[in-house]
């Protein structure tokens, strides 16, 4: 282990943060060292619970609601077990945008975390409304993302049933045609993704 990882840094963007709790803060904290010290963070809720002296419920809580929020990106691959066992899965967590929390004196303003559905209600996963066209234009070329590795990594999240929404926007394709499309904000690039470039990627998407 290295001298910095140590201990955990605790930023001034991090401490002035008015939207996380300070379970939350001590989760990002942790994860940012790691990352500031060049290291993939890899490790398990429960060895996290016992560092920061939670139980393993809250720390799996606490890191889904930073991962709704956009501040954190969470990867999981599955290998097999040279045991001949169950596959093993092995879960990375990296922050977005870092530097807004490493940097300057300001805290980010976040997005408010999703209340969730009762009973009666509609899932809004890739519902959209005919009237949620914002007034926004994006250009084609220069705001919205086509990679096909980033577009992979936001199909898994789809059919894991992860949070999604979309919105409609007003895309500018060429210089004269728009047309209105659903997108979906990438957080790393802050670019958006079309919902029309996911199904090319994908074909099986939204059917």
């Amino acid at each position: 282990m290295s001298e910095l990882n140590k201990f955990t840094r605790l930023f001034k963007n991090i401490k002035r943060c008015k939207e996380l709790n300070w379970q939350e803060k001590a989760i990002l904290s942790e994860i940012i060292s790691y990352q500031l010290d060049g290291k993939p963070f890899k490790i398990k809720d429960k060895t996290l619970a016992i560092e920061l002296a939670m139980d393993e419920g809250s720390v799996n809580k606490f890191i889904n609601r930073l991962s709704k929020k956009g501040i954190l990106d969470k990867v999981t691959v599955s290998f097999a077990s040279l045991s001949g066992g169950k596959p093993k899965r092995l879960r990375t967590i990296t922050v977005n945008e870092i530097n807004q929390w490493t940097q300057g004196d300001n805290a980010p303003t976040l997005k408010p975390i999703e209340k969730p559905l009762t009973q009666n209600e509609t899932p809004k996963e890739n519902v959209l409304s005919n009237t949620d066209i914002s007034l926004r234009t994006l250009d084609n070329d220069k705001d919205t993302e086509s990679a096909t590795g980033f577009g992979k990594i936001l199909i898994d999240k789809i059919k894991n049933n992860e949070k999604i929404e979309f919105e409609k926007v007003k895309v500018k394709l060429g210089s004269e045609t728009v047309i209105d499309e659903a997108t979906l904000l990438t957080f790393g690039t802050k670019k958006y993704f079309l919902k029309s470039t996911l199904k090319a990627i994908d074909k099986t998407l939204f059917n």
